[in-house]
């Protein structure tokens, strides 16, 4: 080799050895970032689709929901399309006016601007189940939230809407557990959804499901006095009536001026215990209070006055004399109890008749032919 190219030679490696220790340490660094990003990028599982139906169809009987909550997903929520956007615009203005064909139009325009496969369609079907509501139909609410359900079973918003819609049509059950998934899916819509839970529990009658939101309302308002009336119904509906009897005597000793959904509760109470006078009373204080502005009944009937009526009759069909039989008929009459009931009290009104006295046994006194 060359005196000059050892020399070169020489002079490179020095050079080498000068460079500082802090260069090679970060290109070492920026090499591990790069790594580290293609391997997330490569690993990293993609977030469901909000799309994605977990219901296989429209409508579907219950024994196709989930069997599980679906896992709602970090990925925010889209707002619709602009197109859509205009034509719901649209739909709520003319819904300010009750001018539902118009509104009808305008949300059937949201719906053809939106494609099916759009992550934008369940807020769109939800708006027209909200729409069919509003018009009474029923059926098509319950047709185009399955519809929202089948697009975005990941929202909550559009479970509870399913729920209040079963429970108008009466399916109180799936009603119950579209709203558990609701409040599942977003625990802060659990106040939203208590009364149409606890609505759709009490149409069905199901103690156990009173008696979880009884004890979920006083957790969440342990100095509300209506949580007695919550606990009571829940003990009714479960057959405690003394319980609930013993319950509801504290509060309305303590307070007489508590809700009137209380004192209906307390007459409902002394009816399963054949107080019928006392039952009477009661279902007075509660009317009167009604009547007076007090509309907390609406948290024990659909149809307070009726109920409170009919349970009325019942209290004097049980005191059992003649006279308040007839009045027992007129008033279940008057209020559409059911017909065995306005049965029972014209059978009330008719007097026991008096045992006939003993007759001797008639003998033949002619030969038979």
């Amino acid at each position: 080799m060359s005196k000059k190219r050892r020399e070169d030679s020489v002079r490179h490696a020095e050079a080498v050895r000068r460079v500082p220790p802090l260069l090679f340490t970060s290109l070492a660094l920026l090499g591990i970032a790069i790594t580290l990003l293609i391997l997330s990028t490569t690993f990293t599982p993609q977030p469901a689709t909000p799309g994605e139906s977990v219901l296989p169809q429209p409508s579907p009987p219950w024994s196709l929901f989930p069997t599980r909550v679906p896992t709602p997903t970090e990925t925010p929520i889209p707002t619709t399309t602009p197109e859509a956007n205009s034509s719901l615009r649209t739909m709520q203005r003319a819904l300010l006016r009750n001018a539902f064909e118009m509104a009808e139009t305008a949300w059937e325009e949201a719906v053809r601007v939106t494609p099916e496969d759009s992550l934008h369609r369940g807020r769109v079907m939800r708006e027209g189940a909200r729409l069919a509501l509003l018009r009474g139909d029923i059926d098509t609410a319950e047709a185009r939230a399955w519809d929202a359900v089948r697009v975005s079973a990941n929202e909550a918003a559009t479970w509870a809407l399913a729920g209040v819609i079963l429970a108008r049509q009466g399916e109180t059950e799936v009603a119950e557990s579209a709203l558990g998934i609701a409040e599942t899916l977003d625990p802060g819509l659990a106040p939203d959804v208590f009364a149409d839970r606890w609505r759709a529990a009490r149409q069905s009658n199901d103690g156990d499901a009173l008696t979880a939101l009884a004890q979920t309302y006083s957790s969440r308002e342990p100095e509300n006095p209506l949580g007695f009336y919550y606990r009571a119904a829940a003990m009714l509906a479960t057959g405690e009536n003394d319980a609930a009897l013993r319950h509801l005597l504290i509060q309305l000793r303590a307070d007489p001026d508590s809700p009137a959904v209380l004192w209906y509760a307390l007459g409902e109470a002394y009816l399963a215990r054949r107080g019928f006078n006392e039952a009477m009373i009661v279902f007075d204080v509660a009317e009167a209070r009604f009547t007076a502005g007090d509309h907390s009944l609406y948290l024990a009937s659909d149809d307070p006055l009726s109920d409170l009526n009919i349970n009325r009759g019942h209290a004097l069909l049980g005191i059992s004399d003649p006279e308040h039989c007839a009045q027992a008929e007129s008033l279940l009459r008057q209020w559409n109890a059911p017909a065995d009931t306005i049965e029972r009290a014209q059978l009330c009104q008719t007097p026991t008749p008096t045992p006939t006295p003993w007759i001797p046994f008639q003998t033949v006194t002619y030969p038979p032919q």
